[in-house]
């Protein structure tokens, strides 16, 4: 069996680092990506299985990342992330294809169990 391979998309590095870490330590592969751009393009180089991406960024924020991923590579889940959590873009990011959308702070088991669940 295969590891699954997630990316992780996050403006901060220091977050996004930590969330690199996590997800190693629970046996994945990832990757990482500084903004939606790079993303996508990490995506058409490789494959992944899975997204974990920011909502709040510059260039192209998650939900546009989201949009982009599902029309592109639609077997690719997504899950986005954010400290700024509403009803409202959490309907908005399952309406797009979001696999779950979860709000920040996070326990690292909580991460771990969602993206597992994901999988």
């Amino acid at each position: 069996m295969s590891v699954a391979r997630i990316l992780v998309v996050d403006d901060e590095s220091g977050f996004r680092e930590l969330c690199v870490d996590l997800l190693t330590d629970a046996g994945f592969e990832v990757e990482a990506a500084g903004d939606g751009q790079t993303a996508l393009e990490r995506l058409s180089q490789s494959p992944f299985q899975m997204v974990l991406t920011d909502i709040n960024m510059p260039v192209m924020d998650g939900m546009a990342l989201l949009q982009n991923v599902k029309a592109r590579f639609p077997l690719i889940e997504v899950v986005l992330m954010t400290a700024f959590g509403g009803l409202q873009s959490a309907l908005e990011a399952l309406r797009f294809g979001a696999y779950d959308y979860i709000t920040n702070p996070f326990t690292r088991e909580g991460l771990v169990v969602t993206v597992r669940r994901c999988l």
